[in-house]
């Protein structure tokens, strides 16, 4: 999760190497590399559900009707 709480599920962690990178910006559908992670954009979490239910040990999980 990043600091603006998008959701972003890490597809290859290049060799278990430590990200040292900028926050991903992406949202686009399809898979991309950063810092050379491969990433997927999964969600956002709006500012009612992270005030609600964020917390340092779980965040909230949105369905997707599509």
């Amino acid at each position: 999760m990043t600091s603006d709480y998008r959701v972003y599920k890490v597809l290859d962690n290049n060799a278990g190497t430590a990200y040292s990178g900028a926050e991903p910006t992406s949202t686009s559908s399809s898979p991309f590399e950063l810092g050379g992670y491969v990433l997927k954009y999964m969600y956002a979490i709006t500012t009612s559900e992270a005030a609600k239910y964020l917390t340092s040990d779980f965040i909230p999980v949105s369905n997707d009707s599509t």
